[in-house]
């Protein structure tokens, strides 16, 4: 038998990941795209997870399509160190442009994601849907095999978010044009670093909100491109390149 793609999600539910010689039943989603798409039949292996670190290998025993659901007796289980602790505010943008950039933020790694209305935000465009936002959070970990499911916030306001979560931050990155070089990160500090990744909307940080956010401390502008980007790829690539320098830093 085979060896199926993916790390595939277990409920994530409060409590310790199954242990070795456990058998967990899959059903819902999951149990869908095992059953209809890889086509899991009794004997294939594959990759599961609690989306908190637990990355697990177990056998498939027993596969009902019909009732969407299959058993797996697990055989491994191996947590993985925890990455840093990165909050992604998302801008409002466009629904889909929305689901593609929630699902690339869980590809790289960040562990929250706050959607978030801007002054300069245009909220006409329709309303994003939580179900659509956590279903394509799933997926970016499946595909990238991240054990790690970020959390998804509720919808807040700039004035909300300033007062509820920049100072819990260790640190505030601010995406922007005019910016300076990405900090390092000492790594063997111990704790990974926690840190909170901001970009501004299509129409850009308003100077009320941009005085708010050099009044925090710890904060630093960072010069993404020479180019004006989009929300999402603005924040997918400044995410991106604190897991690199992160990275980098690690293996020094």
């Amino acid at each position: 038998m085979s060896k199926l793609s993916g790390l595939h999600l277990l409920s994530t539910a409060a409590g310790a990941p199954p242990a070795k010689g456990d058998l967990v039943e899959l059903s819902g989603e999951t149990a869908r795209h095992l059953l209809r798409v890889l086509r899991a039949r009794s004997g294939d292996s594959l990759g599961l997870t609690d989306g908190r670190g637990a990355r697990l290998i177990a056998g498939v025993r027993e596969t009902d399509r019909e009732a969407n659901r299959l058993t797996a007796l697990i055989d491994t289980v191996e947590m993985q160190p925890s990455p840093p602790s990165l909050t992604a505010v998302l801008p409002l943008i466009r629904r889909e442009r929305m689901e593609w950039a929630v699902e690339k933020l869980a590809e790289i790694g960040v562990r929250r994601i706050i959607p978030c209305v801007f002054e300069r935000c245009d909220v006409s465009r329709g309303s994003w849907k939580r179900e659509r936002l956590e279903q394509r959070l799933r997926e970016g970990c499946r595909q990238s095999d991240n054990p790690w499911l970020p959390r998804l916030e509720p919808e807040c306001d700039f004035t909300q978010l300033a007062a509820t979560e920049f100072d819990t931050q260790a640190m505030l990155l601010i995406g922007m044009q005019g910016g300076g070089k990405l900090p390092s990160f000492n790594a063997s500090a111990g704790e990974p670093p926690v840190a909170m990744l901001v970009v501004g909307p299509e129409g850009d940080f308003s100077p009320a909100e941009l005085e708010v956010m050099r009044g925090v401390p710890n904060h630093h502008p960072v010069n993404l491109a020479e180019h004006t980007l989009r929300a999402e790829t603005a924040l997918i690539l400044l995410a991106a390149a604190v897991r690199r320098r992160y990275s980098d830093n690690d293996s020094d």
